[in-house]
């Protein structure tokens, strides 16, 4: 059986030139390649990198690398090779970068990977914004004996330190893709044409020096105040998104409603929500809440995939955001993912929590901790029913739909009572409202 590696012990290195325009800054082609990544990695060979999912970011901008990072879990995303299974784990990944030049849009890559490590590999970099793809100049690998050519290739997108994010790269991709094994006498690489691809399956490559972030610290802070004017502002390399009128279903007291969509499909995004005076909403069922992975819109919509958004991104938000939440109806598309079932919603308010920016007044709509004798055991989805069904029943009293708008703390001695006036109206058989009266039935039960 072939030796399964994924990353090479580096012993010569050679570094073509690349040609330059006349203000200084290295050409690329329409691709946004430099030529001396064309002339190191023949076009056939970078359509099977991608034909395996390999982003290939081209562009004369790239973000500023320099640092350390540490990659893991790294784990196989996809493989060509007949012994690699996906979702296998390797060893954990370090890889420096160091010496990037802009201009000639040259890089230096040290990377440790368990027992085996290379220094000073020399490289190309391009990218745009926050994206980047680093091709190592790697001309000859050796190992147990054997002498190889392959490509080497990474990609990723920075997150912006200036943001206080600590500069970690999201979605790192190593590719790897045997271009000659000079006949292989030792049996230790894989075929030549054979390539694999290996991902932080976690998402974050930290940077060395900088706090390891959760996902909610990955996203930008909301404004304090609704202004229209910020949609298609940049920040974090992502941008904001005004989606103008806020959902009742899914945030039931808010007005407006602004996204910041990030620069990545599958990254966490931030969903902010604001009263009817633009003020922003720090807490209750009508705050916004950030995302596990973000629609990379206003909400999610199948038909996005074929708009340049990905299925990672849509049944990502789906399953990590949108079902925990309560709304289950596209769930089948979740099989097999974990935590994509729904939580109550004291939980979801917890883990998905509102952001609340420093100097923004607190402004909590819709809350239900008053309500918690009823609706710590409901998911939000439900809770939201029940807010919606009391606010507009004929069969409840002022007071009670005051209590329930958290106008008041004062719970009114009937109020198991109206709830039931209201199952009793027959409101269910006349306009076949099952739903909400299932909802209304749980809400007396937990009285």
């Amino acid at each position: 059986m072939k030796y399964l590696y994924y990353t090479l012990l580096l012993l010569l290195l050679v570094s073509p030139g690349c040609q330059e325009d006349d203000d200084g800054q290295a050409d690329v082609d329409a691709d946004g390649l430099t030529p001396g990544i064309r002339n190191l990695i023949p076009p056939e060979i970078l359509e099977k990198m991608e034909a395996l999912g390999m982003p290939i970011y081209g562009g004369q901008n790239p973000p500023l690398l320099e640092g350390t990072y540490t990659v893991s879990p790294f784990v196989i995303e996809a493989s060509s090779h007949p012994n690699d299974f996906i979702g296998q784990r390797l060893s954990d990944y370090t890889v420096t970068f160091r010496e990037q030049d802009n201009e000639n849009l040259t890089i230096v890559v040290d990377y440790v990977n368990g027992p085996e490590a290379g220094a000073g590999v020399g490289g190309f970099i391009v990218g745009e914004g926050c994206n980047f793809t680093v091709v190592a100049d790697i001309d000859s690998v050796r190992l147990r004996g054997g002498v190889a050519q392959a490509s080497y290739v990474l990609s990723g997108t920075l997150l912006d330190d200036e943001a206080a994010l600590g500069g970690g790269i999201f979605k790192f991709r190593l590719a790897n893709l045997m271009i000659d094994d000079n006949g292989d006498p030792n049996n230790v690489f894989i075929e030549e044409g054979e390539g694999r691809v290996v991902v932080d399956k976690d998402g974050y490559s930290p940077r060395d020096g900088t706090p390891v972030l959760d996902w909610k610290e990955q996203v930008p802070d909301c404004p304090c105040a609704y202004d229209p004017g910020i949609d298609g502002t940049e920040d974090r390399c992502g941008e904001w998104l005004v989606c103008g009128e806020a959902s009742q279903e899914h945030h039931y007291g808010a007005t407006y409603e602004i996204r910041w969509i990030p620069p990545a499909n599958g990254a966490p995004g931030q969903q902010c929500t604001y009263d009817s005076t633009g003020a922003l909403i720090t807490g209750g069922i009508a705050a916004g809440s950030p995302d596990r992975v973000s629609p990379r819109a206003c909400g999610f919509d199948w038909g996005l995939i074929t708009n340049g958004v990905t299925p990672e991104s849509i049944i990502g938000h789906v399953c990590q955001d949108v079902v925990p939440w309560g709304d289950t109806g596209n769930d089948a598309a979740c099989i097999g993912q974990a935590n994509a079932r729904p939580v109550s919603c004291a939980t979801y308010l917890a883990q998905w929590p509102a952001n609340v920016p420093d100097g923004c007044p607190e402004n909590i709509v819709s809350g239900i901790e008053h309500l918690s004798r009823m609706v710590n055991r409901m998911h939000c989805a439900d809770v939201t029913t029940l807010l919606r069904v009391v606010a507009r029943s004929p069969y409840i009293s002022d007071d009670t739909k005051a209590f329930f708008a958290g106008d008041t703390d004062v719970m009114p001695d009937d109020i198991a009572e109206q709830l039931q006036r209201h199952l009793d109206s027959g409101v269910c058989v006349r306009i076949m409202e099952e739903e909400p009266c299932r909802v209304m039935e749980e809400a007396v039960r937990w009285l």
